[in-house]
């Protein structure tokens, strides 16, 4: 298993495998979706990779739905927070793990 050569321990987690953080090119398995934070205060999160036809849109970005993310600032739109009116997941995305 490839690891950063570091003396630094926390700097041993950049590995592959269930105990890394860097990805293996040829067992890749994570999903992604998009989300977008549209002018009146959805969030919306999304199969599709551009955002709605006629809907003005604040932010948008990439979140790996098999991911637990530890903080809220990760996701498209958490800079703009205090807008956020309604948070929708459509149902052309799953939540199931693959």
């Amino acid at each position: 298993m490839p690891t950063a050569r570091s003396s630094s321990p926390r700097l041993r987690s950049l590995t592959l495998g269930a105990g890394g953080v860097l990805t293996d090119p040829e067992a890749d398995n994570r999903r992604w979706c998009r989300g977008f934070l549209y002018a009146d205060g959805t969030l919306e999160f999304t199969s599709a990779a551009e955002p709605d036809a006629g809907r003005a849109v604040l932010e948008g970005g990439h979140v790996c739905i098999n991911a637990l993310y530890n903080a809220v600032d990760v996701i498209p739109g958490a800079e703009r927070r205090d807008e956020v009116l309604r948070v929708v997941f459509k149902e052309d995305i799953s939540f199931a793990p693959s």
